[in-house]
């Protein structure tokens, strides 16, 4: 009886080891995928629209103004969360060097790296209109100039529009479940299932109130100026997946 009970309890431990391998692997596998399947989104190239002078000094006046709009909530929006940011990473880190419990330290130290992955995030991937004054700051007078100007500030607006739309596109909720749960997983085997909880959780909560805060303004600018100016000068397909065609995204 005895033996037959030992031999369970390594059966079940073997079981568990291997839960939690599979689960750390399919998280990693998450969150990788939603980065790599969103680069290989792509707009189909179209054709070149004409205009007049009249309609180049129109459309150059609309994106001036509103990307200057753009640009100053996109940049409350990174200050904001950089801030928030760089505070919980120091907080961490502390608290890391402080701690004598070692899973307390340890999870400290994972909190930390977040905080370090979100930063990285805003300085890598940062909102399209947050440097939206750096795009064709004096429009030359040469014709060809200035449309290129105006491409590339309609080329941003169309840009700004689809970063918005990143709360309704379910690749972006998969890449905050998937890196969340990464996480809670490495403060699982570093810790325990208490400390991987406060870990994962929070991360999660506070991931989704990054993805909804994101300013909606860009989607509602794009679609006046497509009513008002379309066609675009450049034209352009939805962005899709050249493996299925489609978006994937959904809506409320």
């Amino acid at each position: 009886m005895f033996f037959y009970a030992a031999k369970r309890i390594k059966h079940l431990a073997r079981q568990g080891t291997y839960l939690r391998s599979t689960l750390f692997i399919s998280s990693a596998v998450i969150f990788v995928s939603s980065f790599v399947i969103t680069k290989l989104l792509y707009a189909a190239p179209g054709s070149i629209t004409v205009l007049s002078d009249q309609e180049v000094d129109a459309r150059l006046n609309y994106t001036v103004q509103t990307l200057y709009s753009q640009e100053t909530h996109a940049e409350y929006w990174e200050y904001g969360w950089g801030a928030f940011d760089s505070s919980t990473m120091i907080w961490s880190a502390v608290q890391a060097s402080q701690d004598h419990s070692r899973k307390s330290r340890n999870t400290d130290i994972v909190q930390a790296t977040e905080s370090l992955a979100g930063l990285a995030d805003l300085t890598f991937r940062p909102l399209p209109a947050f440097n939206a004054g750096s795009v064709c700051e004096e429009t030359a007078n040469a014709e060809q100039s200035r449309l290129q100007c105006l491409a590339a500030r309609e080329a941003l607006l169309e840009r700004s529009a689809q970063r918005a739309d990143g709360p309704y596109e379910m690749l972006s909720h998969l890449g905050n479940f998937g890196f969340n749960l990464f996480a809670g997983l490495v403060v699982w085997r570093a810790a325990d299932t208490r400390h991987a909880l406060t870990t994962a959780i929070p991360g999660e909560i506070i991931g989704e109130i990054q993805l909804w805060t994101v300013p909606r303004q860009p989607v509602l600018d794009f679609d006046r100026y497509k009513a008002q100016f379309s066609p675009l000068l450049l034209q352009s397909g939805r962005s899709r997946s050249p493996i299925t065609g489609v978006m994937f995204t959904f809506g409320f």
